[in-house]
């Protein structure tokens, strides 16, 4: 899927898109962070707790937390999308990251200028 600098991305992660994962629900973890990039140099990130710097996740059920990657942060982004995922489980489980494919390419556009 293409995407083009300065667009606003919706997104939906689903928790049994993880692999590996034992957790039922969102609700076992205390804390989950997101960071979406094409470069390390700039990370968009989300978290389901309010937190400075991070743009906010919503839990729409159990197992599927959803957002949008702003034109402010994707007007920098350019070529493969990667999207890591950390979790920190409630209980005395072990801490997880995880890469999710987006499927999704960046393509360099000068209008992104236009965007906010």
């Amino acid at each position: 899927m293409t995407h083009y600098q300065g667009e606003d991305i919706e997104f939906a992660i689903k928790l049994n898109n993880l692999g590996a994962n034992d957790m039922q629900s969102w609700k076992e973890a205390s804390r989950i962070v997101v960071y979406f990039y094409t470069h390390t140099s700039y990370i968009a990130k989300f978290s389901n707790k309010v937190e400075a710097g991070y743009h906010q996740l919503t839990e729409v059920s159990d197992t599927q937390l959803t957002a949008v990657i702003p034109s402010a942060d994707t007007k920098v982004f350019e070529g493969p999308l990667f999207c890591d995922v950390y979790i920190h489980p409630n209980k005395g489980d072990s801490e997880q990251i995880r890469r999710v494919n987006t499927g999704i390419t960046i393509e360099y556009t000068p209008i992104k200028d236009e965007t906010r």
